[in-house]
């Protein structure tokens, strides 16, 4: 889980340094990311999804979704490759867990 708080200017869950420089590059993150609460306006959704957060807690789903859905109509490409790097990282963790197998144990 990032952080609620900034780390200088910017908002630990929309920090492109700290989530895909650092966690990712650095460290060799490869699961998920979730972010804190999103409950200020630093705390920006577009941010989150193009620079590293997988999940984000929005208790404010519309105003979220209506964040995500203009960035997309501003830029239908980077937000499209964004999204698809997210679920990947949650597909990725899924996959990787027990949970996979406890689906193809109840098959049987």
């Amino acid at each position: 889980m990032s952080s609620f708080i900034q780390i200088g200017p910017r908002w630990s869950g929309g920090n492109e340094h700290l989530l895909g420089e650092t966690l990712r590059g650095e460290w060799g993150w490869e699961g998920m990311v979730s972010t804190d609460a999103v409950l200020r306006s630093f705390m920006d959704p577009e941010q989150a999804i193009r620079f590293g957060s997988d999940i984000m807690l929005a208790p404010l789903g519309t105003a979220t979704a209506n964040t995500v859905n203009d960035a997309y109509d501003e830029d239908p490409v980077g937000i499209g490759e964004a999204l698809r790097d997210r679920v990947h990282a949650v597909l990725y963790l899924v996959s990787n867990t027990d949970a996979m197998d406890n689906v193809s144990d109840s098959d049987n």
